[in-house]
Parts: C-alpha cells; sequence; structure tokens
C-alpha cells in the first residue's frame, strides 16, 4: 500500500493535526495522482468526516503518522545548518529507497515540500512526545541518526539538530550514546562498548545489565506496528547489538 494510504486511508492520524498537520496541510492531498504531485487537503476534509481540524486524533495504523514525522524531522536536520545540500538530500534519498522502497517516491515528495517549509521543532516534538511511545521515539531517534550518518560522518550542525531533538523527545543519555555508537562508521565495524553506550573500563556486570536493558528496549518486535519496514530495518540495529555483546564476552571471557 503507498505510504499515503497509510497515513489517509488508514484512518485520520495525528499526524494531519497539530504543528505536523499545518506542515503537511499543504503538501498531501486525499492521495497522490496519478502524476504523482501532492494535492491540497480540502477545506471540509475534516467537517466531512466528523473531526475538528485540530483533534488529536490517533490512527488505526500509525505506521503512515510515523513516516510522516520521521520526514518532518529529516527535513529539519538537513535545513540545520541554514542551507540545503545536495549531497545531504542524496543521502536521505539513498536511505529512504533502501529502508523503505515501496514507499520512497511518495515520502520523497513529501519531503521535498517539507524543505520549503519553516519547521518550529519544539511544538513539532512536542506533538510527537504526545503520541508516540518511549520505543517509538528510540526508533524514531535510530533511524534519524541513520539519515544522519548515511555519507559516514555526521557534520557538527546535524549532531546538534539530532542532540536538540533527542532532548526534545526525552530520550535517555545512555540510549543516546548507543545509538550513535551502533551508527558508527569503522571498517572493523562498529566500537562494541560504543554500541553499549559505555566506556571500555565499565565492569562485566555493568556491561551485562546494559546490554539486556537495551536488548529489551531496541527488540524489534517492540516496533512492529510502525509497518514491516521499520521493523526490518530494527532487526539489523538489533543484530548489530547482539554482535557487538558477543565480542565483549569472547574479549573478556564472560
Amino acid at each position: 500500500m503507498a505510504w499515503t494510504g497509510k497515513l489517509i486511508g488508514g484512518g485520520l492520524g495525528w499526524a494531519l493535526f497539530g504543528p505536523l498537520g499545518a506542515l503537511l496541510g499543504g503538501v498531501i492531498g486525499n492521495a497522490f495522482d496519478q502524476r504523482g504531485a501532492p494535492r491540497e487537503i480540502p477545506d471540509d476534509y475534516y467537517r466531512r468526516r466528523g473531526y475538528a481540524r485540530q483533534d488529536p486524533v490517533f490512527s488505526a495504523n500509525p505506521a503512515g503518522s510515523f513516516m510522516a514525522a520521521l520526514m518532518a524531522l529529516c527535513a529539519h536536520v538537513i535545513r540545520a545548518d541554514g542551507e540545503v545540500k545536495g549531497e545531504e538530500v542524496r543521502q536521505v534519498r539513498a536511505f529512504v529507497a533502501q529502508a523503505f522502497p515501496q514507499d520512497a517516491a511518495d515520502l520523497l515528495q513529501v519531503l521535498k515540500q517539507l524543505l520549503e517549509r519553516p519547521i518550529e521543532v519544539g511544538p513539532l516534538c512536542a506533538q510527537i512526545s504526545r503520541h508516540l511511545g518511549y520505543y517509538e521515539r528510540l526508533e524514531l531517534m535510530q533511524l534519524l541518526v541513520a539519515v544522519a550518518r548515511a555519507d559516514g560522518h555526521i557534520n557538527p550542525a546535524e549532531q546538534a539538530a539530532v542532540l536538540d531533538v533527542a532532548r526534545r523527545l526525552g530520550i535517555r543519555e545512555q540510549d543516546l550514546r548507543a545509538l550513535f555508537g551502533a551508527a558508527a562508521a569503522s571498517p572493523a565495524g562498529p566500537d562494541p562498548y560504543e554500541v553499549l553506550g559505555l566506556p571500555r573500563e565499565a565492569g562485566d556486570e555493568e556491561l551485562k545489565r546494559a546490554y539486556r536493558e537495551l536488548a529489551k528496549k531496541f527488540h524489534p518486535d517492540r516496533v512492529t506496528h510502525l509497518g514491516e519496514e521499520v521493523r526490518r530495518f530494527s532487526e539489523e540495529k538489533f543484530k548489530a547489538l547482539q554482535q557487538a555483546w558477543e565480542r565483549i564476552k569472547a574479549e573478556r571471557g564472560i
């Protein structure tokens, strides 16, 4: 099913209301037409369905709303340094094509429109926090870090923007360290201690505890309701966590 169908056809989601709805209002209509051009949402779209325009309604299928939040935050990170660089857009395009192949065309149309609109990240993050639980917000940050590091590194402006979003979404410090550690680029793979968000000096019991807690938080079953694509991406990161723990156990003889 096309992404627009997930968002609108699957039921009115919270993404069509509040700050995110204001961003999407001029971008998405009932669906993309056959030429792929976004249509305006009709003025009576909400009224005919019995909703006030600002009602905080959560969709029965939240996958589309989650992706809408991701695209808005991607646009915010791309514009963090005050300009839109073609290289950064290409990074997001490559990531979306790999992570969401069935929905890539629709998502990139939305991203293109969002890049031309001012984004107030404070109200946007507040809306996301109201409607997404901690594990969903953690997955959102995992995707955002992957996008920011799509070319193998994160420039200072992008990193500052990602950290600011994480703070506004209430992401815990150790979880954030684990997110950046798992995404670190290296020929030998990410440092296993960074993946667990702990220094090499950490004790065995502390490392065991960190691994168990992170394994629960990042387990792909927690994000099944966000769509198969998100779950598949989460599985890859979960495997990286497991591999990091196996390397630490072998190194320490645990």
